[in-house]
């Protein structure tokens, strides 16, 4: 699962997946406090940046519908709480800072919808900061 790469990729080169992206993560030894996270083609869909996994999405195109949710590869997660990493930070379109500590992805429900098997955080779980101020998600609000 894991793959070891010694070429540093570029802090921009990083882009969305589907979800929280998929299984692979491997540790850049150029810079060994820096993890990038790969999906199952080897494009990079995430890094870890101070203890959070963190990637930039589309709600449009990454948040789930039904439910209202994001997903994570479970694998991902995995290799978070392996790292003693802090959680999951999503950038979206909009600017708006999406993070959910490891602690709530605990008893987080499975899915597979053709990007492997991924847990699903219910929006409501997130805080979401925007250019109002962090703030959560009341239980029935829908981020747009």
């Amino acid at each position: 699962m894991q793959q070891l790469t010694t070429k540093a990729a570029p802090s921009n080169a990083w882009h969305a997946g589907r979800g929280c992206g998929q299984s692979k993560a491997s540790s850049n030894t150029a810079h060994s406090h820096s993890i990038t996270f790969r999906n199952h083609l080897g494009q990079v869909v995430g890094h870890l940046v101070d203890g959070w996994l963190t990637k930039r999405v589309d709600t449009r195109l990454h948040q789930l519908r039904v439910p209202p949710a994001w997903a994570c590869d479970v694998a991902h997660i995995e290799q978070l709480r392996q790292l003693g990493a802090r959680g999951v930070k999503l950038i979206d379109e909009r600017g708006r800072i999406w993070t959910a500590p490891l602690a709530r992805w605990r008893g987080a429900q499975t899915i597979d919808r053709k990007h492997g098997e991924q847990y699903v955080l219910m929006l409501s779980k997130w805080d979401v900061e925007d250019s109002m101020g962090p703030r959560q998600l009341k239980l029935f609000e829908v981020a747009r």
